[in-house]
């Protein structure tokens, strides 16, 4: 169930007339069709990057970056560049400058509703991320191989 007082600022909470005269409110979230959203990192996916150097430098763009990105677009995507760097104008910039399709930069205005701050999408594309398929000594083997050997004195 959803806290009325959010859901009446939500962008999905319409007004509907009853009886002519009384007004009752509903969430259509679930109602309308939405675009495919796809959220991908920036430093590491988009852009090269080898270590944190300051939120004013970029690196290049990972070669093929612009065909696939134009290609998710082509199929149907809304792309959302998904950051911890809160410069946005400056991420727009240098996205725009390289010719780099996107969308919205760390927002997505087809979120549900009640939803954290974490962006909501369908997939997401991360150089840092392991893929959970249900298996957690998978998951574990995996962390291991990204961060090296497993040190559980820490």
């Amino acid at each position: 169930m959803h806290d009325l007082e959010r859901c009446r600022k939500c962008p999905y909470w319409v007004e509907e007339m009853v009886h002519g005269s009384w007004r009752r409110g509903r969430c259509i979230y679930h109602d309308i069709e939405r675009p495919k959203v796809i959220a991908v990192d920036l430093d590491g996916v988009i852009l090269e990057f080898d270590e944190w150097k300051g939120h004013r430098h970029f690196g290049k763009p990972v070669p093929g970056v612009r065909d696939a990105l134009k290609k998710l677009k082509e199929m149907g995507f809304v792309i959302v560049v998904w950051t911890t760097r809160d410069n946005i104008e400056d991420i727009a910039r240098v996205l725009r400058e390289h010719k780099i399709p996107f969308d919205y930069i760390n927002e997505n205005p087809f979120q549900p509703p009640d939803c954290s701050n974490k962006i909501y999408a369908d997939v997401y594309v991360d150089d840092r991320a392991v893929e959970f398929n249900g298996n957690w000594d998978e998951v574990i083997e995996k962390i291991k191989g990204k961060v090296g050997k497993f040190d559980s004195k820490r």
